[in-house]
């Protein structure tokens, strides 16, 4: 057997191309394409990273937009949501929320705030919900986080006004962690909101809930 040594290495280096980063996204993980007003135009490999791009731009590059396209190729385009300007960004996350949430008026992105996770003034039926999200925050880049947290607020804005916190908040988190897209979150943010929400249940007494394991077990979580 041939000995591996820092000269093989450096011949098999000359030999191979080294795929960058960005090119190897488009077949191992990808991007989430949406334009700046939140409306998606196609899907490059399976990540939920999200890129902003305009609608020629994508048609252009991989063919015709639609949120249900799947698309593959060897460039990136547009500029990644993280990277955004402050403008682009308070466009797309309103744009979000318009579409996952109908009753949304207000919607504020804060680098001020200290939470994590963002905060959020709750309504409830027939009221508007003002979101304000931490501009640091990781999950609001994530295109399935997001689409949780704005789920969660919707039900603010739908359920009875007469429902006392505990109760309000514990809803919320049983229609965000049942729904659809919940299974396709990021580990960590799935962690915290089954964490967040076996407080609120025992605050309201809903004893079946109070904890992580039961959580997953009473809805039939396997991750």
């Amino acid at each position: 057997m041939k000995k591996l040594t820092k000269i093989n290495l450096k011949g098999l280096e000359k030999k191979m191309n080294v795929i960058c980063e960005d090119v190897q996204r488009n077949y191992v993980g990808g991007y989430a394409y949406y334009d700046q007003n939140g409306t998606k135009l196609g899907q490059v490999g399976n990540s939920t990273d999200i890129r902003i791009c305009s609608a020629d731009a994508y048609s252009t590059a991989f063919g015709s937009c639609g949120s249900g396209s799947a698309s593959s190729g060897s460039q990136v385009i547009g500029t990644s949501l993280v990277t955004s300007s402050f403008l682009v960004k308070e466009s797309f996350f309103q744009g979000m929320a318009d579409q996952y949430a109908d009753k949304y008026t207000n919607f504020q992105l804060d680098g001020m705030l200290g939470s994590e996770v963002g905060a959020q003034t709750v309504g409830c039926a027939g009221q508007s919900v003002t979101l304000s999200i931490n501009n640091n925050c990781s999950y609001v880049y994530n295109e399935q986080d997001l689409i949780s947290i704005l789920k969660h607020e919707n039900t603010h804005e739908t359920q009875d006004c007469s429902l006392d916190t505990n109760t309000s908040e514990f809803n919320a988190y049983y229609q965000q962690v049942t729904s659809p897209n919940f299974n396709n979150c990021d580990k960590a943010f799935k962690d915290g909101i089954l964490n967040s929400m076996a407080g609120y249940a025992s605050q309201c007494n809903k004893n079946e809930y109070t904890s992580v394991a039961d959580i997953k077990k009473m809805l039939g979580l396997n991750y």
